[in-house]
């Protein structure tokens, strides 16, 4: 299952860009580059993100001892690449 973007700034629902716009839309941020769903834990998930991101993907490397990489999102699309990422890990 795949989840929908989402404004990076409220968790509302965006638009996506189509015949009236040519960029995503929040109804109260206006313009916003699409926060995606989490994308379960897996280096092929990193991969993507890394190889999508305009921004550098930061993670700690070795993780601390007990430590696991969780998740990884990103904000923007496929079609301008990511304009933001997150890293998630616990421990």
């Amino acid at each position: 299952m795949r989840g929908e973007p989402s404004c990076p700034k409220c968790g509302g629902r965006v638009r996506a860009p189509g015949l009236f716009a040519d960029s995503w839309q929040c109804d109260v941020h206006g313009v916003v580059h699409p926060l995606q769903p989490v994308i379960p834990p897996s280096v092929e998930a990193l991969g993507v993100v890394v190889h999508r991101a305009k921004v550098p993907v930061w993670m700690p490397w070795p993780l601390p001892v007990g430590w696991v990489y969780t998740g990884v999102s990103c904000a923007g699309d496929d079609r301008n690449g990511g304009r933001a990422t997150a890293v998630a890990c616990s421990g």
